[in-house]
């Protein structure tokens, strides 16, 4: 056993070896890139939710020689580690690479019944949370990062998983910085009943199923939260809502127990409506953007 710990930690290079014993995984792949001149290493685990006993797909992407502020990103809709592994948008590199040049280990994982993940998918309730909650357990016992200085970044529903982690396991993150995403039943299915966009999971699960919604719904952990940056993103437009009340109703429920929330780059803890809410004019891409807002708060 002593051998096989001994070789762990050498194949974690200077990832490190503390992770707690009781979070089950393997490595599954290592290797170098190139990013603009920084050598960025990739490292692909398969982790296992306790809850499901599925092993989840993650990878960890980070550069050398560093105490690195940890950013573990939370995909949209019922989205994977795909949705920003894919995509080669900015300057010819994936999102978790660009970001790990820019001095950060960023994390992407599919969740349960997702991408290369085992088990089924369980639409961000308890047992995702529960995944995600091992994720964070495991980065948090990892040797080369500031412990002070691991957040969340959520998309679109994402925020559901996330903000359960955060409320009903209460981590404390230096930041969690949200994208637009729907925070009740009534957002997540635009319009319960009346919805007109014909999202067939939301269908089969209808407003009136307290038990299937209640541990879905973002804005009832919001209370337990234990945040020192709470960073809400959100256009003029929305990629799915016909406005920007669930921004809105978020923020305002955040204020009455956080002692920093901000929409995009408006005031500190200021309660809106749809007529004062101050919206981000220019054009921007929502993984650039959300990388702006780690850097100002990982520094």
């Amino acid at each position: 056993m002593k051998k096989l710990f001994i070789l762990i930690c050498f194949l974690f290079l200077l990832v490190g070896c503390s992770v707690e014993e009781d979070v089950n995984y393997s490595l599954v792949n290592s290797e170098i890139i190139d990013v603009n001149g920084v050598e960025v290493i990739q490292k692909d685990f398969l982790i296992e939710n306790p809850t499901s006993n599925a092993m989840l797909d993650v990878s960890i992407y980070y550069s050398k020689g560093e105490i690195l502020p940890v950013a573990i990103l939370i995909p949209g809709g019922l989205g994977s580690k795909e949705d920003f592994t894919e995509k080669k948008s900015y300057g010819g590199f994936n999102a978790p690479e660009y970001g790990a040049s820019l001095g950060n280990m960023i994390i992407v994982f599919s969740p349960d019944g997702r991408g290369k993940s085992e088990g089924e998918e369980n639409y961000n309730g308890y047992i995702a949370q529960d995944g995600l909650y091992e994720i964070y357990k495991f980065v948090k016992n990892l040797d080369n990062i500031d412990q002070d200085n691991i957040g969340f970044i959520s998309y679109s529903f994402g925020v559901a998983m996330a903000s359960g982690v955060l409320g009903r396991y209460e981590v404390p993150v230096k930041y969690y910085i949200e994208w637009e995403g729907p925070v009740d039943r009534n957002y997540v299915t635009v319009g319960c009943e009346e919805a007109e966009i014909d999202i067939l999971w939301t269908k089969q699960n209808p407003c009136i199923d307290d038990e299937f919604w209640n541990e879905r719904e973002a804005i009832n952990y919001v209370s337990n939260f234990d945040v020192e940056y709470f960073q809400i993103i959100q256009n003029e437009e929305d990629h799915v809502q016909s406005s920007s009340s669930h921004s809105i109703d978020m923020n305002n429920e955040a204020i009455k127990y956080l002692d920093w929330v901000r929409v995009n780059n408006g005031e500190i803890n200021v309660e809106y409506n749809l007529e004062t809410i101050s919206y981000i004019e220019e054009e921007y891409d929502i993984v650039e953007k959300s990388f702006e807002y780690l850097d100002e708060f990982s520094s």
